[in-house]
């Protein structure tokens, strides 16, 4: 455990700190694909974390809340684990017993754990259209529809309304983009 935390000491953290802050800068230049999922996961998500928060949010981080996180990383933990082979239960406990005597860390309870939270979407308001534009080349369309339990009628609907949105998409292409396709 200390070789782990003597290596995150090391001048690599500032190395993996920028190599991050690369890969969030460049959600930002991604592909209409991947922005547009990037939005519809704000829109879904109630505690969605953009890449714009993270990356201000590793902006913001200094090497003392670093150090002061990476010395109360196991203050808590969870561990499910799945034993098998030619083993006693006593082994088994002490796997168990190594693993509370390495960590030395209180119970992260399944209760405690963070949970998903999806956007209540109002079915009154009825389908909803989106737009977002992109300053880079490239078109997407992301269909969601939460349609319930299957029935062929629901599914029927379903392939309706994809036929509706591909003439304002393609539409979109052929006239304002003057795109081949």
């Amino acid at each position: 455990m200390t070789l782990l935390f003597g290596l995150l000491s090391h001048p690599w953290v500032s190395r993996i700190k920028e190599s991050l802050k690369r890969d969030y800068y460049n959600k930002f230049e991604s592909t209409p694909l991947k922005q547009g999922i990037e939005v519809l996961s704000t829109l879904l998500y109630q505690d969605h974390v953009t890449s714009e928060q993270k990356l201000q949010a590793l902006e913001d981080l200094d090497f003392s809340e670093y150090a002061s996180f990476k010395y109360h990383l196991w203050d808590r933990s969870y561990l499910e684990a799945m034993l098998f082979g030619n083993m006693s239960l006593k082994k088994g406990e002490e796997i168990y017993s190594d693993y509370l005597a390495i960590f030395k860390s209180n119970p992260y309870l399944k209760e405690q754990h963070f949970k998903l939270k999806l956007a209540n979407l109002n079915d009154s308001q009825g389908p909803a259209y989106l737009v977002k534009k992109s300053k880079l080349q490239g078109n997407a369309l992301i269909l969601v529809a939460d349609c319930g339990d299957f029935s062929f009628k629901k599914r029927a609907a379903h392939e309706i309304l994809v036929k509706a949105l591909e003439e304002p998409f393609f539409s979109e292409l052929r006239t304002r983009q003057q795109t081949a396709y």
